[in-house]
């Protein structure tokens, strides 16, 4: 699997995103059990930033969620990541940001999820920009954004990925708890209505301040069925 450093990726708004910029600035570390893309949303156009393999292999590990991709970009208003797998197996979503300094693992209080119905296999292209637009504006519409279904930590004892390195401990994987296929969305060859999109808010410059203070460990790790 390569991993991807995004120095110079040119979004759909028009906007060069650049790794290192006196800007604010943001790093993501991902992979999935499949596929997965990324996505900003820069004053209210969403652009996308990058995404894994299409394909079941990795470069530089045995499947396509072996190893992470590492991406830097300027930090959005709302980042957005679609998800999908083979429907075999398991299938799940795992990494974390470092948003100006601040870390946001998957499992996090303030992570949401919608299930597009779109069915998304491997070797599909990553949705479009303005696809992932206009499903958001849909969930928005539709009050339709859920708690994702949070389960093991990032810990070789996880099956069957073991331990993703690259990815923090303190990261769970994710999915959606879509009920189907018994309690754990994250086991079992299940169409969970994917692909679905993952969402969560970039802090204010105030909320930063808060998360530093009051910390955010006693709201991580809810799990919703």
């Amino acid at each position: 699997m390569f991993k991807a450093y995004t120095t110079g990726i040119v979004c759909a708004a028009g906007m060069t995103l650049i790794a290192g910029s006196a800007s604010a600035a943001t790093t993501a570390t991902f992979t999935a059990d499949n596929h997965y893309a990324l996505y900003g949303q820069y004053d209210g156009s969403v652009s996308f930033i990058g995404a894994n393999e299409a394909g079941s292999s990795g470069s530089s590990g045995a499947y396509n969620w072996s190893q992470p991709e590492t991406f830097n970009f300027i930090t959005p208003d709302t980042i957005y990541i679609a998800a999908w797998s083979d429907d075999r197996v398991a299938q799940g979503l795992v990494g974390q940001l470092n948003i100006d300094g601040v870390d946001v693992f998957t499992g996090d209080a303030g992570w949401e999820v919608f299930a597009t119905g779109i069915d998304l296999d491997t070797n599909a292209p990553a949705p479009d920009a303005a696809t992932i637009a206009a499903q958001v504006m849909f969930a928005d519409i539709n009050d339709a954004w859920e708690l994702p279904y949070v389960g093991e930590s990032n810990t070789g004892a996880t099956r069957p990925w073991g331990k993703i390195s690259g990815v923090s401990e303190e990261a769970n994987w994710v999915w959606r708890g879509s009920g189907r296929g018994g309690p754990d969305p994250l086991k079992g060859d299940v169409n969970h209505d994917e692909f679905l999109i993952f969402r969560t808010q970039v802090p204010t410059p105030g909320a930063v301040s808060v998360i530093i203070l009051g910390g955010i460990a006693s709201f991580r790790r809810r799990r919703v069925s």
